[in-house]
């Protein structure tokens, strides 16, 4: 895998399709409990795309017990919406949007024009089940695209069990389209987007 993934990962860099990859890398986080991978996903893609000259310090995920209880997120984790709802009191501005309805090319554009830059970062949320990993719900921001081998590059925060990765395209959207078991609603995906004045608004 690693003999592989580096090679695939310098063509990326080459092409221009891991624009936030090392900002990413640089403040990647292991969720520090099993259901934190939204609120991991969420401080993570946070403090990749902050301005440290406006807003400085280092978020991590109790940061976010003004807002939400976190004994209750670790019991049932959390919905897409509420991780909406938690990044806008925050302070960012963001769109979630279902792809079920989305075709693959469709998709595949929005992920070639985010990885395109440094100012923006996708957070997917799929079923692990569809991908032959172990577990179900889980949220990951994405770390970059190979235009060449058409996947994405995922930054998985449950580091503990799996480490950065590369997955189809297809297999991923097929992975998001698949039903929430908690909310019987179709998983959905995020794009962020931050000004050079920390104000965060949504791509699409």
């Amino acid at each position: 895998m690693v003999e592989e993934g580096v090679p695939w990962l310098c063509q990326c860099v080459s092409v221009g399709h891991m624009g936030v990859y090392f900002k990413m890398a640089e403040n990647f986080l292991t969720q520090s409990e099993l259901a934190y991978c939204g609120l991991s996903s969420l401080v993570m893609a946070y403090n990749t795309l902050k301005d440290p000259d406006i807003a400085a310090g280092w978020w991590d995920e109790d940061m976010l017990h003004c807002y939400i209880n976190l004994d209750a997120v670790r019991g049932n984790g959390i919905t897409f919406g509420q991780l909406l709802y938690l990044a806008e009191r925050i302070g960012l501005s963001v769109e979630g949007y279902s792809t079920h309805k989305m075709s693959d090319d469709c998709f595949r554009s929005i992920i070639r024009s985010a990885t395109s830059t440094d100012d923006k970062v996708v957070i997917v949320n799929y079923h692990r089940g569809c991908l032959g990993q172990s577990g179900g719900g889980h949220v990951v921001p994405l770390g970059g695209y190979s235009a060449s081998r058409d996947m994405v590059l995922v930054m998985d925060v449950a580091r503990f069990k799996y480490p950065p990765h590369w997955v189809p395209i297809p297999s991923m959207k097929k992975a998001i389209d698949t039903v929430d078991g908690s909310t019987s609603e179709p998983h959905l995906a995020c794009d962020w987007l931050l000004s050079n004045v920390v104000t965060v608004w949504s791509l699409l």
